[in-house]
């Protein structure tokens, strides 16, 4: 449930924060005093697309802040949990941001996470109802998904679109490996060379490190030869040597240390510097002794360098790269020399997985007749309860063939609705006006609402096109809705206003040159004064102020 909605530098609102409570929330006012900001708040709150035009003038970026309730064994617990986002207070804190360069940025409970995954959690915040989703109703992709979820058959759906994933990665392979047989026995040899010319060289990993080094020891044998030897002369065997002249100098600190004993340290460490010396000099040695001048060897390293070098070039650019290649190659030409049993097996392969599709498939198509009979009648008593009495609301479910097919099964559906008697149902697109679509999309979220509530259902322009009788008709669902799902609601009608659980009037003031939106929590007179401003289109008269009594004790009547 949304406890408090903080708005700041937001169209021409500056900084505003307001509570609201479980059950119907009304909000009402004048023509542009920014009720329908609310509205487009809490769309970017959900994920909506926003745009530096959206921020007010002179500011730097907008923010969006909802603090809710959450439930712990809800959805939204789970999902927090789930994504690391949870907290232990119960709380749920959102944040999103939109600067001047239009960078967006939102938050969740302080973690910064990727737009869709608001938009993921969004699902189980909001439901929202606008002009936009009217035309979201439009789209007979939706009316699947509404179908699916009024009838919980989402697990049924999963395990034929899981079904229909593996059968298109198949049917992908099994195309390219049909391809592929049209230039099969050119590719079989050339495969075959590329191996055969990798395997004869048949390098190891690293080896071309190995044997740059291999080839700069034999370049220059004869130099390091040279060098050890002396290095050996100057270190230790050599007349004069520093061996030698160490040992001089211990003789001679050790003289030292027996006359003063605080210099015997001295000894140790000249002792340590000839240990070092003498042990250098034998590691030198020991390299000289690994070190011959072989012209026939470095011939050998050179060419084997040379046929290395010559695959990098072709396969690489590393040697890791050549043997990588030649192995994907050597897969290649199994699976082209056995495409023949291969493609036998993918067929087989395809035509159980198509038959398993085509009887899950039926299955689910058995399973959404018996809930589209169930839906549209469910919607079409709805809709005749909002005044629409010779309303007929049809779901009309087409079978596909499999190739036709999607991920959502062997069904395409679509709403239909006849609004008049004698005419036949037609596609809402083509026949269905403002009004009717506002409450046909109310008749659908009462209907959906007892199988998957909504943490949040946010109404704006339910009350475009109807009036009257209708509009007090819509308040009564709206009612009938917040019971189990908390009811955010923007509406200029006094009849739908009358039964707010808890009413909020916004308000648009200039001061200063600027222009400034606040909110009024009314109580129960504020209420009655409000609505009979309603009732007399701004004015406030004694007959208006009966009117809204009125209209107020009607809704409290209602079941």
């Amino acid at each position: 449930m949304l406890r408090e909605l903080s708005i700041t530098d937001l169209a021409i609102i500056d900084r505003l924060s307001i509570k609201f409570c479980s059950g119907l929330n009304i909000l009402s006012g004048e023509t542009g005093a920014g009720k329908s900001i609310v509205v487009q708040a809490t769309a970017l709150l959900s994920g909506a697309r926003g745009s530096p035009e959206l921020i007010r003038t002179g500011a730097d970026q907008l923010r969006i802040d909802g603090l809710f309730d959450v439930v712990d064994e809800g959805a939204v617990a789970r999902w927090l949990i789930a994504n690391d986002c949870w907290d232990e207070d119960g709380e749920l804190v959102v944040t999103r941001t939109i600067g001047t360069q239009g960078r967006s940025k939102a938050l969740i409970n302080g973690h910064i996470v990727p737009l869709q995954q608001l938009k993921d959690l969004a699902i189980h915040l909001f439901d929202l109802t606008g002009q936009h989703q009217q035309q979201t109703l439009l789209d007979t992709g939706q009316h699947l998904l509404m179908l699916d979820l009024f009838g919980g058959l989402n697990d049924k759906r999963e395990r034929f679109a899981a079904i229909m994933r593996e059968l298109k990665q198949l049917r992908k392979h099994l195309g390219e490996l049909i391809a592929r047989e049209a230039e099969k026995d050119r590719r079989i040899d050339t495969l075959h060379f590329q191996i055969d010319e990798i395997s004869r060289v048949d390098p190891t990993s690293e080896e071309d490190d190995t044997l740059e080094a291999e080839r700069r020891r034999l370049q220059f044998a004869a130099d390091l030869i040279a060098k050890t030897q002396a290095v050996d002369e100057i270190l230790y065997s050599g007349d004069g040597s520093v061996s030698s002249q160490l040992n001089l100098a211990q003789r001679d600190l050790e003289a030292i240390a027996k006359i003063d004993e605080q210099r015997k340290p001295w000894v140790s460490q000249l002792e340590s510097l000839r240990f070092q010396a003498d042990d250098l000099a034998r590691q030198v040695i020991s390299f000289g002794h690994t070190v011959s001048v072989d012209p026939e060897r470095l011939s050998v390293v050179n060419d084997r360098v040379s046929d290395i070098h010559r695959l990098k070039r072709k396969y690489g650019p590393t040697l890791s790269d050549v043997l990588l290649f030649r192995d994907r190659a050597m897969n290649e030409l199994a699976d082209l020399e056995q495409s023949v049993a291969l493609r036998d097996d993918l067929e087989r392969r395809c035509q159980t997985l198509s038959d398993q599709a085509v009887s899950v498939g039926r299955e689910l198509t058995a399973l959404r007749s018996e809930v589209a009979a169930q839906l549209s009648s469910r919607i079409e008593s709805l809709m005749q309860q909002l005044e629409m009495p010779c309303v007929r609301f049809i779901i009309d479910c087409r079978l596909r063939s499999l190739e036709a097919a999607d991920e959502t099964g062997l069904d395409e559906v679509e709403f239909l609705i006849s609004a008049n008697p004698g005419e036949p149902p037609k596609s809402l697109a083509k026949i269905a006006s403002g009004g009717e679509l506002s409450r046909m999309m109310l008749a659908i979220k009462n209907s959906l609402a007892a199988k998957q509530p909504s943490g949040t259902y946010v109404f704006d322009e339910v009350d475009s096109g109807i009036g009257g009788r209708t509009a007090q008709t819509v308040g009564a669902h709206l009612k009938r809705l917040a019971r189990r799902s908390q009811v955010l609601c923007i509406t200029h009608l006094p009849q739908i206003a009358c039964f707010a659980d808890h009413h909020i009037r916004v308000l648009k003031r200039v001061a200063d040159n600027k222009t400034e939106v606040a909110i009024d929590y009314l109580d129960p007179n504020g209420k009655a004064e409000e609505i009979a401003r309603m009732v007399g289109g701004g004015r406030m008269t004694p007959q208006a102020m009966d009117h809204a009594r009125e209209l107020i004790g009607f809704a409290a009547s209602v079941d």
